[in-house]
């Protein structure tokens, strides 16, 4: 007999060299309630990866979770993990090997009474070519659970943390655009956290825009990593001017989200 568990999991659907499943959770919150999640975790084949909400420029394609079957659920909110950047035969993808659990976090239209999750998840896989992948999933979250899994736990706290006000300025040193002439161009001067650390740095464009992967100028010098990001071929440069930008800053103590307007 399998041995029980604190936490509901629904069962695997297996798809072509991956799987995904939901894991339910719960934690204390800030407030001094309680938080109830569910993780979406995909598990991939050896040499296959998934993506982030940006894929890059390896013609990926991000996941998207529908959840209007669900019963009792006022909202879902879906974090993502801190990526890693993964070269590929067409470019640089933005996502994650082996596996990943995305947290979501959930709110009960009625919290005295169970959350019955419905997930219609879509995704896509890469190893030399990307194949779509899909996944009904199901698990209901009772009113009384108050555990989750080591792995949720794990994957909840990858996730970055949005910085704003004066903090921006302990995560984004400067950033500059340049949007006309031979070699438009915008680049961004990232802190360091301390010895060794060697952050990285991934951009999202406005919502229907593109922008490459920024590219790394250089080693960190200073307490600063230098990024740059090549504009040339990019089309309507110019309109990307008063546009906000956001800024995703992975390091192995942890992420930051920061964002900026084009200037």
């Amino acid at each position: 007999m399998a041995k029980a568990t604190a936490w509901p999991q629904s069962a695997w659907v297996k798809g072509h060299n991956s799987a995904a499943r939901l894991i339910g959770g719960a934690e204390a919150s800030a407030s001094g309630g309680r938080r109830l999640l569910v993780g979406v975790e995909i598990s991939l084949g050896e040499g296959w990866k998934t993506y982030w909400r940006h894929p890059g420029d390896d013609g990926g394609l991000p996941p998207t979770f529908v959840w209007d079957q669900s019963r009792n659920l006022k909202s879902a909110r879906v974090m993502y993990p801190a990526p890693e950047r993964i070269k590929s035969l067409n470019g640089t993808a933005i996502g994650y090997s082996k596996s990943v659990i995305f947290p979501v976090e959930v709110e009960a239209v009625d919290p005295n009474l169970p959350v019955e999750v419905f997930l219609q998840l879509e995704y896509g896989i890469c190893r030399e070519i990307c194949v779509p992948a899909e996944a009904r999933l199901a698990v209901v979250l009772e009113p009384r659970l108050a555990a989750m899994s080591s792995d949720l736990a794990s994957n909840l706290a990858r996730v970055p943390v949005a910085v704003s006000g004066a903090a921006v300025a302990q995560v984004l040193k400067s950033a500059k655009a340049v949007l006309t002439g031979p070699q438009p161009a915008i680049t961004f001067e990232i802190f360091a956290a301390g010895a060794g650390d060697k952050p990285d740095l991934f951009v999202e464009p406005p919502p229907g825009g593109y922008l490459p992967v920024p590219a790394k100028s250089g080693d960190v010098a200073g307490g600063v990593q230098r990024f740059r990001i090549d504009l040339k071929g990019v089309d309507d440069v110019q309109k990307l001017a008063g546009k906000k930008l956001n800024l995703t800053v992975v390091r192995p103590a942890g992420g930051s989200e920061v964002e900026w307007v084009v200037k």
